[in-house]
């Protein structure tokens, strides 16, 4: 056991085992001598550099493909909507609901995903079908006091608002209208011609 324990053996011992590995059944082009050869280490280099080029290649075309934001539905490329969409998030009490014509006082916050109250008015009034805001007042229709709607509004969104788009511009991201409905401040006058379509 003492032969076992000398440092000169224990070197002898795993040269022999290198040798055997790296030299040892040549034929075989599994064999470690075989993997290890500069000729096979050139020839995984080359490989490895083939695959990323590839995965590189694949990468950018899903970069791209996200960027159109384009989805392909039954044969025909669909893309990103760019109309806003709302939701109630508490329809509100009482039996009556805004129309065309009426005057309403609400509370608008605007934010996006990055940055909360971008931009909050407590009291703003509207007379709906005026089209001086036409997508905030387009959908106030139909809400009742105390209600609250949020409107999303697409990065691609185009409308007669400036200050709106100019929000879109900066922010660079979806934006979100949230309504509230304090009150309505007049009802809608029967001669009125404002329209709401």
């Amino acid at each position: 056991m003492k032969l076992l324990e000398n440092p000169l053996i224990k070197i002898i011992g795993i040269v022999a085992v290198l040798y055997f590995a790296l030299f040892h059944n040549k034929n075989n082009p599994q064999s470690l001598g075989n993997r290890f050869s500069s000729k096979q280490i050139k020839k995984n280099l080359n490989d490895i550099q083939e695959k990323g080029k590839f995965i590189a290649s694949n990468v950018q075309a899903v970069n791209s493909y996200t960027e159109a934001q384009e989805v392909e539905k039954d044969g025909k490329v669909i893309l990103p909507s760019t109309e806003a969409v709302a939701k109630d998030l508490s329809l509100g009490s009482g039996e009556k609901s805004v129309v065309c014509g009426e005057e309403v006082e609400v509370f608008i916050s605007l934010n996006s995903d990055k940055a909360k109250n971008l931009m909050n008015t407590p009291s703003a009034k509207f007379l709906i079908g005026s089209k001086e805001r036409w997508l905030i007042e387009k959908n106030i229709i139909g809400m009742k006091k105390g209600g609250v709607r949020e409107i999303k509004i697409p990065q691609g969104f185009q409308g007669d608002d400036k200050d709106l788009a100019q929000f879109l511009q900066e922010n660079k991201t979806d934006l979100t209208y949230q309504i509230i409905l304090q009150k309505i401040t007049k009802d809608a006058d029967p001669k009125s011609t404002l329209t709401c379509e």
